[in-house]
């Protein structure tokens, strides 16, 4: 085996990990259950794409542009990008908050997000 190789172990909790995203039909259910309606995501999601964005500025992207300038072209993608994923509706936005997360990693995210603080 190859340093590059999973054990059987680390391959069945990869395995495992993967039948813990949810599906399609999860984030329909969890919707459902969270009684989320249009709107109700969307500056979760424009966080989102901005923490992106500064994400992207702070690596370097666009080093041809002036810092402002850079700065300012990144964040207005977001806003597009953004604008764009909320345009998608509920289950395109719990796809993208849900990536990387189990089930039960997105479920609790969602509570914090829509919990009155």
């Amino acid at each position: 085996m190859t340093s590059d190789s999973l054990s059987t172990a680390e391959a069945s909790a990869v395995a495992a990990e993967l039948d813990m995203r949810p599906s399609i039909a999860d984030l329909e259910a969890i919707a459902v259950e969270f009684g989320i309606r249009d709107g109700m995501l969307d500056a979760a999601i424009e966080e989102l794409a901005h923490e992106w964005a500064a994400n992207r500025f702070n690596d370097g992207d666009l080093p041809e542009l002036e810092f402002w300038h850079a700065y300012d072209q990144l964040h207005d993608e977001a806003d597009e990008n953004a604008s764009s994923l909320n345009d998608g509706g509920v289950l395109v936005q719990l796809q993208v908050l849900s990536e990387g997360c189990t089930r039960d990693a997105l479920r609790s995210l969602l509570r914090d997000l829509l919990t009155p603080a």
